[in-house]
């Protein structure tokens, strides 16, 4: 994305910036909202051994439903 039209650059592997340094009022209510979205995206993620992870069930699902 270009500078001159104001848009900022985006890195999606660049690691977010630490709570003290984002434009929030409350820093409480962001650490609790970041810890829960880590959270809710480990019960997202797909892990081989572990059959109730979101992701798995719907990749079942699917596979189920096209079988």
């Amino acid at each position: 994305m270009s500078p001159k039209f104001g848009l900022q650059e985006f890195d999606p592997n660049a690691p977010p910036p630490p709570v003290n340094k984002c434009d929030v009022s409350d820093f409480a209510k962001l650490r609790k909202y970041k810890t829960k979205r880590e959270e809710w995206l480990d019960w997202y993620g797909f892990r081989k051994g572990e059959p109730n992870s979101i992701e798995g069930q719907i990749i079942q699902m699917t596979f189920e439903d096209m079988s």
